[in-house]
């Protein structure tokens, strides 16, 4: 057995111990429930939680994480666990600093709606009105200009990010991003579909700096740090100078950390403890406890859906900033979240206005990121909330097991063929009666339901169909928006544009002839590389780009399809807003090399 072959079958063996486990965990030394829980006790749900952070923690190799729990204008329990330096023996307590990544956007559109208080910000107005040096490239004729709501709610088709010097340790400041984007592209039609872009709330905190006269860490301190009382939080990027931050980790190595350009869209620093404030100040109406940061009108603006009339959205609600809706809180009422991730932390802030209960949850590693660890701390930590308050349990789990059915000749003509998708390219083949999608080089068997869904089952060595649980509650669908067929997925209960069919072209010798392997020519000193084994190939007639993202370096290289626009220009192909690289453009430099998102590539070698 090779040494490649050998990794794979212990991974296996590692992710068939982490499906056992985690099936053990429900059942193996809780905490004793009581009979009765009396309005309003938080003790069971205390005990339960702590047993179960442990166990996730060792089960996903999580260093520290940091947990507050909010029942209106009281925080419930908030706890450290694990280590914020290991290696110096510094606990996690509940005040401990993280880097919480996007739930820093939260505090942008805050600010922003504050400028929409006072008249100096229009939501539906272009974003050029407020800055009127931004300018970005377009294929897209015939489309309105970019709007601040669009911006809010990630529909304005803007790239998910600009990759150079966005992690560095000496980063520019964040109002060079709109410069940088007169060179590149849009990757959507604004107000086309959600796609998530943390360019723009980088352009918002621009926004923020040119509307206020102030920079933005200062405007956001003043203004909502201080009347929520958060004397802790920081946008400091010197990391010297926050002895309290946690260090981040990956299988338990702390790792050297970066400062973001990007502060608008995740360069916050807080604890748990004082984010449980600005989650009291969406129950207290948008008022903190130092003064009112938002008219309760706003606030409720804020968490209103605003894409409902978005086809190509199906079930995802957003309102401004905020992810709306979460199947297994249902059953609770609204729910109104985000979730952050810079490397190496993550963080997630769930709310349910209507019950004024909410939690935040922080980790120093993103060890635990394949099997949401945080989500699932996050939702049980809620419906325990819920029971202790209301004396209302989660509803039993619904048995959704369909019989599967035959294959109708017609539609696997239809599917049969390249697929663009959210985790890259995708071929869907004929088997027999049945259809057979190749993902990431694994063959994942799809089965059809009688309503037109499909339910997707492994293949192990290619030979016997297996079904686990990651993959059981995931349904995809092949539905047809505004006449053009789609890939559709929904996990944990909702509907999400997943990708597209790629029609067939041609690849010209222009393109052949940069087929390679290439690195990053322009990384300035001290600065983190976001892509690495960046490849160009091509494959089954079509060209595709692989990259490994940083950190996550035991993810398989997923190859995004490449549709050429020019002998020059070729677009990362794919309807998806999840994909971080969907809608890129790659361009040609003139000199062998290519150009992405800031990025300058050298080939280094040729196509084997």
């Amino acid at each position: 057995m090779s040494g490649r072959a050998g990794k794979r079958v212990r991974r296996a063996g590692r992710a068939a111990v982490v499906l056992l486990v985690t099936g053990l965990l429900a059942c193996s030394g809780s905490p004793r429930k009581p009979e009765r829980l009396a309005a309003g006790d938080y003790g069971y749900a205390r005990d339960y939680l702590a047993w179960f952070i442990e166990r996730r923690m060792e089960l996903e190799g999580l260093t520290g994480l940091s947990i507050a729990l909010v029942d209106d204008q009281e925080i419930v329990w908030a706890r450290g666990f694990g280590w914020a330096d290991e290696q110096a023996g510094r606990p996690v307590t509940g005040r401990t600093l993280f880097r919480i990544g996007s739930i820093t956007k939260l505090f942008t559109a805050v600010a922003v709606m504050q400028l929409v208080e006072r008249g100096e910000v229009e939501l539906d107005a272009p974003l050029a009105r407020y800055l009127p040096d931004f300018s970005i490239g377009s294929r897209f004729p015939q489309t309105g200009p970019i709007t601040v709501r669009q911006i809010l709610t990630h529909h304005a088709g803007l790239p998910s990010n600009y990759l150079e010097r966005l992690l560095a340790r000496d980063p520019p400041p964040m109002a060079a991003i709109v410069e940088s984007l007169r060179s590149e592209q849009l990757a959507f039609p604004p107000g086309q579909l959600w796609a998530y872009s943390n360019v723009g709330f980088e352009l918002l905190g621009v926004l923020v700096e040119r509307v206020s006269g102030l920079p933005y860490a200062e405007y956001v301190e003043r203004h909502i740090f201080e009347p929520l009382g958060m004397r802790e939080a920081s946008f400091e990027q010197d990391f010297t100078r926050l002895p309290g931050l946690s260090r981040g980790y990956r299988d338990h190595q702390a790792r050297e950390l970066y400062a973001l350009r990007a502060l608008a869209a995740g360069g916050l620093n807080a604890g748990a403890e004082e984010l449980a404030r600005f989650v009291q100040m969406l129950f207290a109406d948008g008022a903190g406890r130092g003064g009112r940061l938002l008219q309760p009108e706003t606030l409720a603006a804020m968490l209103e859906r605003q894409n409902a009339l978005n086809p190509f959205d199906l079930d995802l609600a957003v309102g401004l900033a905020f992810n709306l809706g979460s199947s297994r809180l249902a059953y609770a009422g609204p729910c109104a979240s985000h979730t952050g991730g810079i490397v190496y932390f993550r963080s997630i802030l769930i709310a349910l206005p209507e019950r004024r209960l909410g939690v935040v949850v922080l980790a120093n590693s993103n060890d635990g990121d394949k099997r949401d660890a945080l989500g699932a701390i996050a939702t049980k930590a809620l419906q325990l909330a819920v029971e202790a308050k209301l004396g209302i349990p989660p509803p039993e789990p619904r048995d959704e097991s369909v019989p599967a059915v035959e294959v109708p000749l017609s539609e696997q003509r239809e599917l049969v063929g390249p697929w663009a998708t959210a985790i890259g390219a995708m071929h869907i083949e004929p088997d027999g009666a049945g259809l057979v999608a190749r993902v990431l080089g694994r063959p994942l068997e799809l089965v059809r339901h009688p309503d037109a869904t499909w339910s997707v089952r492994y293949r192990l060595l290619g030979l016997v169909p297996i079904a686990p649980s990651m993959l059981g509650e995931l349904r995809l669908g092949f539905p047809q928006i505004e006449g053009r067929r789609v890939l559709a997925a929904r996990l944990k209960g909702h509907w999400m544009l997943a990708g597209s069919p790629v029609a067939p072209y041609r690849i010209s010798p222009a393109w052949r002839e940069r087929l390679g392997r290439y690195e990053i020519a322009n990384l300035a000193d001290g600065e983190l590389a976001l892509l690495e084994e960046i490849v160009l190939e091509e494959r089954d007639g079509l060209l595709l780009l692989k990259a490994r993202q940083t950190p996550y370096p035991d993810l398989p290289l997923s190859p995004s399809v490449l549709r050429p626009l020019s002998d020059e220009r070729a677009v990362v192909e794919g309807l998806s807003g999840v994909a971080q690289i969907s809608g890129l453009v790659l361009d040609a430099n003139g000199d062998g090399g290519l150009r992405l998102a800031g990025y300058r590539l050298r080939r280094v070698a040729e196509p084997r």
